[in-house]
């Protein structure tokens, strides 16, 4: 295959420290010795992900290789178009998530535009205002009372011993095998997305189970999970996958939630 590169491109290349470009002149190497007829095979053994409309992103290590495929002068080519590290969250301009999804676009799921879905101006999803949302005031809602509702105790909300809410036993809940629920291949998905509170996605939420939610970054990799611990208002206590409690979050009345970290600090909004 030819491989060309932008403008953008080459500049963040030269960025990069000796080590990450010898890493990105590998993979350049490797996509270059590719045959055209044999390209699409090649991105599914090396687990490409489409990440919009017509930009891949190939992973390596740390480091990730933005690309798109272009016909030029009667020729595919591989057209290189960004680099990012891997804890780097991946550009907004490569994920397009449904305008009705998208807090940019739809002010009526922004609690920058709408103050009932923000716990600062709504004291009813405030957990320093709302004691029974509160883990710290309501033992309920709290794992380190509530055994029910701690996987540490409780082996159905467990993915380590339920398999059945465990997307590396179960790939109907894994977005790498289901294109369903991965939102880089299904322009409906109707899944709900996490943002930061300046409107950059962070993750995508799949449900599990009536009472698991699985957290994943856009690279498709598993992060966090949430057990319910309440129905009205509906809430989720989080844990990581070493069934940490690190957070919450809590209904915003309009189909969405609010994430707070373990000190009630607010995180994200998710719709």
């Amino acid at each position: 295959m030819k491989v060309l590169s932008t403008k953008n491109f080459e500049e963040k290349l030269n960025s990069l420290k000796n080590s990450d470009k010898k890493q990105i002149a590998s993979i350049i190497n490797i996509i270059s010795q590719v045959k055209e007829e044999e390209f699409s095979a090649f991105q599914e053994k090396s687990k490409v992900v489409l990440v919009s409309k017509d930009v891949f992103v190939y992973k390596s290590k740390e480091l990730r290789l933005f690309y798109t495929v272009v016909k030029k002068e009667q020729e595919t080519v591989v057209l290189l178009v960004d680099i990012a590290k891997r804890e780097t969250p991946i550009p907004t301009q490569y994920i397009k998530p449904i305008a009705s999804k998208n807090p940019v676009y739809n002010p009526t799921i922004n609690p920058k535009y709408n103050p009932t879905i923000n716990p600062v101006y709504n004291p009813t999803i405030n957990p320093r205002y709302n004691s029974a949302i509160n883990p710290m005031y309501n033992s309920t809602i709290n794992p380190k009372y509530n055994p029910t509702i701690n996987p540490v105790y409780n082996p159905t909300v467990n993915p380590r011993y339920n398999s059945a809410i465990n997307p590396m036993y179960n790939p109907t809940i894994n977005p790498t095998y289901n294109p369903y629920i991965n939102p880089h291949r299904n322009s409906t998905f109707s899944g709900l997305i996490v943002y930061d509170l300046d409107l950059s996605i962070q993750y995508f939420i799949i449900k599990a189970s009536e009472n698991v939610v699985l957290f994943y970054d856009f690279d498709l990799n598993w992060e966090f999970l949430g057990i319910k611990a309440e129905e009205a208002p509906l809430i989720y206590v989080i844990f990581n996958l070493e069934n940490e409690w690190i957070g919450h979050m809590v209904s915003d009345g309009s189909e969405g939630f609010n994430y707070f970290e373990l000190n009630n600090e607010w995180l994200y909004f998710i719709k």
